[in-house]
């Protein structure tokens, strides 16, 4: 069976005895902001770091991309997060840091929002293309009607408005699709009815909005007219710097098709009705749980009630069905492919076998790709107490006498895979199996 991995700038395409790497494009997933997936399947994604939009095929093939950096209408710089409209057409979010000019006496951003048709042409934008702050960092004309600061992200509604995060504003404003401004959530502070910073929001069928209102520690629910109609309190009690007790806020949050609301902290994932009544709860860092969810990066809803959720910190990709069962769990890979580099990185390999000098010493090393086989650029012998216990993650396998690497989980852009490597002499591996998790 043919199976596609889609990594940073690779598409490799293998069976159990083959395996063909091949660059079919020049981007990295790690510099890729927020994606999302189109009607038809394909994937839409802001390539943050080299300014411009990306449409991909599932595979990771480019259709289409459009973006260079600068201030003029048209051009990007740092984008962010995007949103598609029914008609396919792309919002992005554009301005996501300072840079300064030649002087150093202030600096230009985009804080703005770009509407573009499927193609890259432009179409209209709102925000200030060129805002300016003094050395200090003093900010001029970015909390007016139409301005923003820090955009958090954009969602666009059934009938073509346009919800806009203005987090350092403490606000929400929203648009229609042509740029006019119609209202805003503006109501700060800790009073029922009011908002602190804003994380994420999500739009309901009706038009309404919610909002994961993270310095109040609750989700607040607003009409699309930006009247208040209720709120509910979400906060998880964790463990501070100091082994204190502390609160989190919520993050991000997602409506299911059945109406009811996800939200995601730092280390929890909880399902809620809309009243607030706490459906399932998953995960929760604190110091008596072995195995915590340490940084959720993000989540995604299936439209049969599971759940998928992905730890930063561990690297493991959890599968969760509607009744909370854990359906599947990677492993925390003790390994890394940077397509980039073309190194594969091994933070902890155990020498085993019989009558093999130093089996059960554990080992680091780095293998670089190279003309079709992987060689060994870089090892060290780990200290006893430089790194886990292989109970907590997945180690790698090398018996001399077999010749063969066994890498129980490899982690390649945001996946984990099970590999198999044959040393074949002179420090050099041909790849043998790859069977994703």
């Amino acid at each position: 069976m043919q199976t596609t991995v889609f990594a940073d700038g690779l598409t490799a395409k293998y069976t159990a005895d083959q395996i063909a790497p091949k660059t079919v494009q020049t981007f990295n997933v790690t510099d890729l902001g927020e994606m999302v997936i189109a009607p038809d399947a394909s994937i839409w994604g802001v390539d943050t770091k080299n300014h411009r939009v990306l449409h991909l095929n599932v595979d990771g093939s480019i259709i289409g991309q459009f973006g260079t950096q600068g201030t003029a209408a048209g051009q990007l710089n740092n984008p962010q997060h995007i949103a598609l409209a029914k008609d396919g057409s792309v919002w992005v979010t554009d301005g996501g840091s300072r840079s300064s000019d030649a002087c150093l006496c202030s600096y230009v951003v985009n804080y703005r929002v770009q509407h573009f048709k499927p193609d890259g042409t432009w179409v209209e934008q709102f925000g200030n293309p060129s805002l300016a702050y003094d050395i200090l960092g003093s900010k001029h004309g970015v909390d007016a009607i139409g301005q923003f600061d820090t955009i958090y992200n954009i969602q666009v509604a059934e009938d073509g408005s346009v919800w806009v995060n203005d987090a350092s504003n403490y606000r929400v404003q929203h648009f229609k699709a042509d740029g006019s401004f119609i209202n805003q959530i503006d109501h700060k502070g800790p009073a029922t009815g009011q908002i602190g910073f804003i994380t994420d929001m999500a739009l309901a069928a009706d038009g309404s909005v919610w909002l994961a209102d993270n310095d109040n520690q609750r989700v607040d629910h607003f009409k699309a007219d930006s009247t208040f109609i209720g709120q509910f309190e979400t906060k998880i009690p964790s463990e501070g710097a100091l082994g204190e007790l502390v609160y989190e806020g919520p993050y991000r949050i997602e409506m299911a098709t059945d109406g009811s609301l996800w939200v995601s902290y730092y280390s929890t994932l909880q399902h809620f009705k809309t009243d607030g009544t706490l459906v399932a709860q998953y995960g929760n860092k604190n110091r008596y749980d072995p195995e915590p969810f340490s940084n959720i990066v993000d989540f995604m809803l299936e439209a049969n009630g599971s759940v998928w959720l992905r730890d930063g910190s561990s690297a493991r990709l959890r599968h969760f069905a509607a009744d909370g069962s854990l359906l599947l769990v990677t492993p925390q890979p003790s390994a890394e492919y940077d397509v980039k580099q073309a190194n594969l990185y091994l933070r902890d390999v155990i020498l085993q076998g019989e009558n093999v000098s130093g089996a059960g010493q554990q080992y680091q090393a780095t293998l670089q790709y190279q003309n079709g086989q992987f060689v060994l650029v870089d090892s060290g012998l780990i200290d006893a107490y430089g790194y886990a216990s292989p109970k907590l993650h997945a180690p790698a396998y090398f018996n001399p006498s077999l010749n063969i690497l066994d890498i129980q989980s490899v982690f390649i852009a945001g996946k984990s895979y099970k590999a198999t490597l044959k040393h074949v002499g002179n420090y050099r591996f041909e790849l043998q199996t790859i069977i994703p998790w």
